[in-house]
C-alpha cells in the first residue's frame, strides 16, 4: 500500500485515543489489574442476586420493623427505651441489632439482643448492624432534651473492595472520553444514539428494564476546539405509570409521594479548592433527575465558578489514594403547605487509602431553613407560632443546632474503614452519629414520615421484587460479556 503523507495524516486523525474504542465490557474487565474483572464482577453480582432472591426475615427481625412503625406512628422515641426488643448498651446507650447469615441458598436476617460494639458484631461473617439511642439532657445550651442516635454496620464484601469501585469509575470516564465517544457514535445520528446503542447491545436485559420505567437521556456533548473534552448532562425522567402496572403498591406509593410534596434539590461535589467536580439536581414537580460533569482523557475535570473546565487539575479516580473536599446542598420544598428554603448545608469528606483505608464525612455547616407559607394550605406560620411554645423559626434553629453540635459536641458524622488485609474477604465497617432535639420540629417531621414516607410491608415487598429482578438481569448481562458471545 502506498502511504502518502496525506493518507498518513488521515490515518492518525481517525485513530482513537485508546487505539480501539473502549467498550462497556472494558469497564468491567479492567476493574482489577490482577484478574479478569469481568469474572470477578459476574461472580459477585450472581452471588448477591442469589442472596437477594432468597432473603428471609425471622419473626424477630419482622418485629423490629413493626416496632419502628409504631414509634414513628406514635411520634414518641421514648417507646424505644421501654421496649423489650432493645437492651442496655454502654455509656447510657440502648439499642438493637440486626444480623445477616448466609445459609445457602438463603440469606437470613435476624434480630439479636445483648451489649454490642464493633468486636461483637464482627463475629457475624456476612453482615451486622446496630441502631442505638440515648436521651441527652441539655444537648445544646437552650434546649432541655434530645435523642442521640448512632449506628454501626459491618459487612463482608468478599473479594471486592473500594479500589474496584474507583477503577470502575475511572473506566467509565475512559468510556466517556471525547475520542472514544466519537468512535462509538460512528454511523449514528447523535452521540446519545451511539451511547444508547452500545448500552443496549452490551447490557440488553438491564437496559430493557431501565427504559421501561425511566426515560434516560445520556446528554453527551463533545466540546472544545484545540482541546477536546466531553460534557455530560444526563437526564432521567421518572415514569410511574409502567411501574404501577407491574408493581402496584410501589408505583402508587411513589406517585403519592411525588404528588404530596414539591421538592427541588441541588447537590455539588467540590474539591478542597471549592471547585465543582460534579453536580446533581432533582425537581419533583416534573420528576426529573439530572447529573452533570466534565471529563477528558478518562479523568474528571474540576470546574471553576464560571463553569470553565480546569484541565490542569484533572482527577484520575482510579489512582486517587488521598482526597478531601465538600458536598454542598441547596433544598427548596413545600411540605403540606409549609415552604422551606435551606441553602448551604455542607458536609466535609476525607479519604485515605491503605491496607485499611479510611474515610470520614462530617456535617460542618447547616444554616437554619427559612420557613413560610400555610400549613395544610390554611394556617399561616405566624398562627402556628401563636399556638405553640416558641416559634417555627426558633424550633428550626434549635433542630439544626442539635444536628450540628449535639451528641456531646460530636455533631453529625460518619466514619468508615475498608479492611483489605484478607484479599478474599474484604471487610467494610461504618459508624455514624447524630442528634435530634425533642421539639415540635421533630414531631412534625415524624408525622410527615408516618403519613407519606414510611413504606408498608407491601411496598417493601414490591421494591425488593423489583430490585431483585434488576440485579438478576444486570448479573446475567455482565456474565454474558465474559463469554465468547459477549459484546
Amino acid at each position: 500500500m502506498n502511504l502518502t503523507p496525506f493518507k498518513i495524516v488521515l490515518f492518525l486523525l481517525s485513530t482513537p485515543l485508546y487505539g480501539e474504542s473502549f467498550r462497556v465490557k472494558d469497564i468491567f474487565k479492567n476493574i482489577d489489574a490482577k484478574t479478569d474483572g469481568l469474572k470477578l464482577s459476574a461472580s459477585a453480582l450472581n452471588e448477591l442476586h442469589g442472596y437477594s432472591e432468597h432473603v428471609s426475615l425471622t419473626p424477630g427481625a419482622y418485629k423490629v420493623y413493626e416496632f419502628g412503625s409504631e414509634i414513628i406512628e406514635s411520634v414518641s422515641f421514648d417507646d424505644f427505651f421501654k421496649s423489650k426488643l432493645t437492651t442496655n448498651r454502654t455509656d447510657d446507650w440502648r439499642g438493637l441489632s440486626l444480623i445477616g447469615l448466609a445459609k445457602k441458598p438463603k440469606f437470613v436476617i435476624d434480630a439479636i439482643k445483648g451489649p454490642s460494639n464493633e468486636n461483637d458484631i464482627k463475629q457475624f461473617a456476612e453482615f451486622a448492624t446496630d441502631l442505638d439511642m440515648r436521651i441527652e439532657e441539655k444537648p445544646i445550651q437552650d434546649e432541655k432534651r434530645g435523642y442521640g442516635i448512632r449506628s454501626l454496620t459491618y459487612a463482608n464484601s468478599g473479594p471486592l473492595n473500594h479500589r474496584h469501585v474507583q477503577a470502575f469509575a475511572g473506566n467509565t470516564f475512559k468510556f466517556l472520553a471525547a475520542e472514544n465517544v466519537a468512535m462509538i457514535a460512528q454511523g449514528k445520528k447523535t452521540l446519545d444514539e451511539g451511547i444508547l446503542h452500545e448500552l443496549n447491545t452490551s447490557l440488553p436485559k438491564s437496559m430493557k428494564m431501565v427504559t421501561k420505567y425511566l426515560d434516560f437521556k445520556p446528554g453527551i456533548t463533545i466540546k472544545g476546539t484545540d482541546v477536546k473534552y466531553t460534557e455530560v448532562k444526563t437526564k432521567i425522567y421518572l415514569d410511574f405509570t409502567a411501574l404501577s402496572e407491574d408493581y402496584e403498591e410501589l408505583g402508587e406509593f411513589l406517585e403519592n409521594l411525588f404528588d404530596s410534596f414539591d421538592f427541588d434539590a441541588k447537590i455539588y461535589l467540590k474539591d478542597q479548592l471549592d471547585q465543582t467536580l460534579w453536580q446533581a439536581s432533582m425537581v419533583s414537580s416534573n420528576r426529573t433527575v439530572e447529573l452533570s460533569f466534565v471529563t477528558k482523557d478518562g479523568k474528571l475535570i474540576p470546574q471553576a465558578n464560571d463553569g470553565r473546565p480546569l484541565f490542569d487539575q484533572a482527577l484520575d479516580l482510579a489512582s486517587i489514594r488521598e482526597h478531601s473536599g465538600t458536598v454542598v446542598t441547596e433544598v427548596f420544598g413545600d411540605v403540606l403547605g409549609l415552604k422551606f428554603n435551606a441553602k448551604g448545608m455542607t458536609l466535609s469528606h476525607e479519604y485515605k487509602d491503605g491496607e485499611i483505608a479510611k474515610f470520614e464525612t462530617r456535617l460542618t455547616k447547616i444554616p437554619p431553613p427559612v420557613i413560610s407559607g400555610r400549613a395544610l394550605g390554611i394556617f399561616p406560620s405566624w398562627m402556628i407560632d401563636a399556638a405553640i411554645p416558641g416559634s417555627i423559626d426558633e424550633y428550626a434553629r434549635k433542630f439544626t443546632a442539635g444536628i450540628l453540635h449535639g451528641s456531646k459536641g460530636k455533631g453529625t458524622f460518619a466514619t468508615g474503614r475498608f479492611n483489605t488485609k484478607n484479599p478474599e474477604s474484604n471487610a467494610v465497617s461504618i459508624h455514624g452519629t447524630t442528634l435530634f432535639i425533642d421539639n415540635f420540629f421533630v414531631n412534625f417531621g415524624l408525622s410527615v414520615v408516618q403519613s407519606y414516607i414510611w413504606p408498608t410491608p407491601e411496598v417493601i415487598s414490591d421494591a425488593h421484587a423489583l430490585g431483585t429482578k434488576i440485579l438478576g438481569f444486570f448479573a446475567a448481562d455482565v456474565s454474558a460479556l465474559g463469554t465468547n458471545n459477549g459484546q
